[in-house]
Formats: structure tokens, C-alpha cells, sequence
């Protein structure tokens, strides 16, 4: 993985975990960040709860696997994001004011889980970029996956070349 994806990775991981709590303070009803007074703003918690739903952060799994050339990079990969993730989740959480301090026992149990889900989660994202049936059940765990083909097909830059640059990201010529 060049250093180029490695920050890419690093800013969406970041957006991930600290964007959902940035997000849910703002449209809270309640609370210093608040936009607006109760009930807050209903259309920014949704996008909020989205961003903080576990299967949202299965999928950043699977896309950060998919994202990268190689097996054991894919493993890496989803797994040092997640980590980053959830460490960006409970530093914001302390930084708006939601806890008072960081919450050490919280962050040790969901990092535990992102060591034992990257190492799954990443591999199965890579594994979806192959043109074999047997790879379409991992291309079914990520939903968006089946309309990258659809977009290639009209001559377009697939979403993961552009995130990645353009290296060694297409699902069925040259891998």
C-alpha cells in the first residue's frame, strides 16, 4: 500500500469515527454543539445513526479491503482502519463533551473487535473484486460493490480508482 492510500484510508477512517459523533452532537436538541434547540435537527441524527450502525462499519471494512491490491494488504488495511476509527470515535466523543474523559474499557472491547473483524472483513472485500461465482458472496456482503460493473461499462472511473488513484483497482481485467 503506497503512502497516498495509507492517508486516504487514514482521513476516512477518521470520518467515519468522528464525523458520526460530530454529527449526532450538532443534531442533538440538546447540548453545546446543538443547531437547533429540541427536537434538533431529525434528518442529521439519521445520518448519524447511520454512520455509527455496525454494519456501517462492516462495510468500511469490506470497502478498505476491496480498496488495495493484495490479500494481506486488505487484512491490514481493514483492520488499522477500524482501529483508527474507533480510536477517533471516543476522542471526539471526549472532545465535544460528551464524556467527561476517554473511555479506556469502551475502546479496548471495540478494538478488540476490530482486531478480530479487519483480519475477516478485509480479506472478504478483496475477495469480491475476483470475476469467479465463488467470490459473489463476498461482493454480496457489500451491496455497492454490484454497481461499480454497471458504471464500468459506460467508459467511467470506477468510485475505487478515483478514491485510490487509479492503481491496480479494477474488479476484471488485469487481477
Amino acid at each position: 500500500m503506497n503512502a497516498v492510500v495509507g492517508r486516504r484510508v487514514l482521513v476516512a477512517a477518521v470520518l467515519l469515527g468522528a464525523g458520526s459523533v460530530l454529527l449526532g452532537a450538532l443534531a442533538s436538541g440538546y447540548g453545546p454543539l446543538s443547531l437547533r434547540p429540541d427536537p434538533g435537527l431529525p434528518w442529521l441524527r439519521v445520518v448519524s445513526a447511520f454512520m455509527g450502525a455496525p454494519w456501517t462499519w462492516a462495510l468500511f471494512g469490506l470497502v478498505l479491503g476491496y480498496a488495495v491490491p493484495t490479500v494481506r494488504a486488505s487484512a491490514l488495511t481493514a483492520t488499522g482502519g477500524l482501529l483508527v476509527a474507533v480510536l477517533a470515535w471516543y476522542v471526539a466523543k471526549a472532545a465535544v463533551g460528551i464524556t467527561s474523559w476517554l473511555e479506556w474499557d469502551a475502546i479496548a472491547l471495540w478494538s478488540a473487535a476490530a482486531i478480530v473483524a479487519g483480519p475477516v472483513l478485509g480479506p472478504l472485500g478483496h475477495l469480491a473484486r475476483r470475476p469467479t461465482w465463488t467470490a459473489r458472496p463476498a461482493a454480496l456482503a457489500a451491496p455497492g460493490r454490484n454497481g461499480l460493473d454497471h458504471e464500468k461499462g459506460r467508459g467511467r472511473k470506477l468510485p475505487t480508482e478515483r478514491f485510490c488513484g487509479g492503481r491496480g483497482i479494477r474488479t476484471h481485467d488485469g487481477l
